[in-house]
This record gives structure tokens, sequence and C-alpha cells, in this order.
């Protein structure tokens, strides 16, 4: 299968959001396993494809379906992106089989109270001091991989960070996001 085939299955008119997603998270999964210098096995490819769907089924599904009224700027953003984290982790957990239990709870509330010591503490100070959405990004993943960590009471030093992730982040963000599913979808149909 082919880039095109891809982008046509996608209809890129009525879910650009998915679209952008997609590129986004192959980008950042395929950037890690290089840098980690692992295998592209079926693991990685379940592990992608679950996250894949998992973010699918919040835009198509809880996007519009959990309403999020709120005015408070930092307040809303907790909320819309605890919405997709949450949605994501748990549509990836049940298609992996994981039991419902407690430390799978546990393992999403770490993440989305990670989430939310960004936006609703660390977003307010980068956007009142100017700071660049690309750094913005870096440390919204470097936030909510700390906090998981804290919460998991594990040790939190150099290596306990996923770097490659963040990589992979600046790397979709520099480089690919400018020649986005767009501009695929424009020049090889």
């Amino acid at each position: 299968m082919n880039i095109m085939n891809i982008m046509n299955i996608m209809n890129m008119e009525a879910h650009p959001d998915i679209s952008k997603m997609l590129l986004n998270i192959t980008t950042r999964h395929v950037i890690s396993k290089v840098i980690a210098k692992g295998q592209f096995d079926d693991k990685f490819v379940n592990n992608l494809l679950t996250t894949c769907v998992g973010f699918a089924v919040y835009f198509i599904f809880t996007k519009d379906l959990i309403p999020n009224n709120v005015e408070h700027k930092y307040m809303n953003n907790a909320i819309e992106t605890c919405k997709k984290f949450g949605t994501m982790m748990v549509v990836k957990g049940i298609l992996n089989g994981k039991k419902i239990d407690t430390s799978f709870i546990t393992s999403i509330s770490n993440t989305l109270i990670g989430v939310c010591v960004y936006h609703l503490i660390i977003e307010k100070y980068l956007d009142e001091n100017n700071f660049d959405k690309k750094i913005k990004e870096l440390l919204f993943f470097l936030t909510k991989d700390i906090a998981v960590l804290l919460l998991s009471n594990k040790n939190i030093d150099v290596n306990s960070i996923d770097t490659s992730n963040l990589i992979g982040i600046t790397i979709y963000n520099c480089l690919v996001q400018k020649y986005n599913v767009h501009y695929f979808h424009e020049n090889f149909n």
C-alpha cells in the first residue's frame, strides 16, 4: 500500500484533524523507534495502530460527545486534552486486551493529572512569556512524563524520560508539519 492509497482511505476533507494526527503519531513513533534502535515488528505496528485508533475515536466521537463549555482558557485546554488522551488510552487499552482494573485506571489518571498540571500551571506562564508553540508542545510532553513518573513513585533522572519521543515531536513540528497531509492531497491526486 502506498501513500496515496492511505490518503484516499482517510478522506482528507472529512477528517483533516485525523489526517494530521496520523502523520504526527506515525512520525513520532518511527523517529522514537529509530533513535532507540528498535525493531519495526508486530508489537511496534500494534502500538502505532492502537494509538492512532484511540485518537481517531476522540476526533470522531468523544470530542463533540462530551461538551466543554468552560470559559477559562486553561481549564478548557485541560479538559479538551484530557478528553483526547483519556479516550486514546482507554481505547488503546481495550484494543490491547488490558483489564480495566485499579492499575489501568491509575495509569490513565496519572497521565491526566500531568496534562492538568501543564495546562493549569505551566501553560499560563509560557503564554505570559511568549514561548513558541513548538517549545510549549515539548514542555507539555515533558511535564506529563515527569508527573507520571512522580505519581508512579519512580525516580526521575535523565534516563527515565523518553527523549526519543521529544526528538520525534521536534522533527514532526520542524520538518514534517511543513509538508503536511494537505500537501500530499493537493499534489498527488
